[in-house]
């Protein structure tokens, strides 16, 4: 399971990555799909997933321009791997079982696990709110 988990969560950060560039780009119409002006945020203008040139020599203008190139096919593929993706996140979303009772040995494990953790901080226990009728004044 936990080696299906890392290949889904590899497809969602692939598929995030292709939906960011699309929708923070300008983009027009190509002949095979659609052209996007692209800048990374560490300034590379090449798609995600688009691969780089073995050979940089042997490479033609028209090359470098279709890094910046999704053609039709390729969004075919990426809304197919979108519906596989989510046909396995509604699998495991149906595993999932609400924690209904607390017990002492599961509250004792949570506790523990929040104590061990650099990055949790607990939420402080909220004050009573006062009544109208318990402020002087009001």
């Amino acid at each position: 399971m936990d080696s299906n988990i890392k290949g889904l969560t590899k497809i969602v950060h692939e598929l995030h990555d292709i939906r960011n560039a699309i929708a923070h780009s300008c983009f027009e119409a190509h002949e095979d799909g659609i052209e996007f002006d692209y800048v990374s945020p560490t300034g590379d203008t090449r798609l995600p997933k688009s691969k780089a040139p073995k050979d940089m020599k042997a490479w033609r203008w028209e090359d470098f321009q279709a890094w910046g190139i999704i053609t039709y096919s390729q969004f075919e593929s990426y809304d197919a791997q979108l519906e596989e993706l989510m046909v396995a996140l509604n699998e495991i979303a149906n595993l999932a079982k609400p924690i209904t009772d607390i017990d002492a040995k599961l509250a004792s494990d949570i506790e523990d696990a929040i104590r061990s953790s650099d990055n949790v901080i607990p939420f402080r226990q909220r004050r009573p709110r006062e009544s109208d009728d318990d402020v002087p004044g009001r």
